[in-house]
């Protein structure tokens, strides 16, 4: 007797779980209701577990382009359909995550979107991803010889850092920090080359972030803080710097941005 589980809209507790995905739409197959529509990646359904639709939860096999029959996937990503009775999930293949997961494009959610765009076009759609992934600049400037730090605090979290947003499409690294620290400072800080920090750590819901630091200076630039998403900001000397950061792993940030900027000043003596 087959035992079937019920996924109701919205439910996230199968990110980062593993499922034997049998692939009933092959890439390359044409859409059995639009042929105009051609499946570019694998895309498939876990047996047993039902979704909004009454069929089986729907599977979109990602970094798996060659048409397969069955794959095994991680669940990588859910595509929350305001305007359906389904949801459809994301999923890799279990080696996609081997390695270091910050060049592993198709886990964020940019790209998840671009590679299910040929269907999901036709819905409001948003990804909740199992990894996030961020970059951003330590900005600092000086004021009669002493190196200060700009510190923001998130509006939404209580979290003060350092600027910093998560990447779009096509973006590097540097350039998802410059455009992120011009959004939310608008200033104009380009990074120094030579130096990048990155960490990682997990969530109390289990996303699971990939945080990429650079550092640069900034001079007589304007200071426009963006309200929408930052409450307070502050411009200190490292020491207190140090003491009003509220995570350790800016703490361990800043320590290396400071060490780099003593590095290379000692070095312009």
């Amino acid at each position: 007797m087959s035992v079937y589980v019920q996924i109701k809209k919205g439910d996230l507790s199968n990110l980062g779980k593993v499922f034997n995905i049998t692939i009933d739409r092959p890439a390359g197959t044409v859409h059995p209701k639009h042929e105009d529509i051609v499946y570019p990646i694998n895309y498939g359904y876990v047996e047993g577990l039902v979704a909004g639709d009454g069929e089986c939860q729907d599977v979109y096999m990602l970094g798996c382009n060659a048409p397969a029959e069955h794959c095994r996937g991680v669940i990588v990503g859910v595509l929350l359909r305001s305007d359906d009775n389904e949801d459809k999930w994301c999923a890799v293949p279990e080696e996609y995550l081997e390695g270091d997961t910050m060049e592993k494009p198709l886990l964020y959610e940019p790209y998840m979107l671009r590679e299910t765009h040929f269907q999901e076009q036709f819905y409001h759609t948003k990804a909740v991803c199992l990894y996030e992934k961020t970059c951003g600049t330590v900005c600092f400037t000086e004021e009669n010889g002493e190196v200060k730090f700009l510190l923001v605090q998130n509006s939404d979290s209580g979290h003060i850092g350092f600027p910093k947003g998560h990447i779009e499409l096509n973006e590097t690294e540097r350039e998802t920090a410059i455009r992120e620290v011009l959004e939310e400072t608008g200033l104009n800080v380009e990074p120094w080359e030579g130096f990048r920090f990155a960490y990682s750590f997990t969530l109390p819901n289990g996303i699971r972030k990939n945080c990429v630091y650079f550092v640069g200076q900034y001079g007589g630039d304007f200071l426009k803080i963006q309200e929408e998403e930052l409450g307070a900001h502050w411009i200190l000397n490292y020491e207190d710097a140090m003491n009003k950061l509220n995570y350790p792993q800016d703490k361990a940030v800043l320590e290396a941005a400071n060490n780099e900027i003593l590095k290379r000043r000692k070095g312009n003596d």
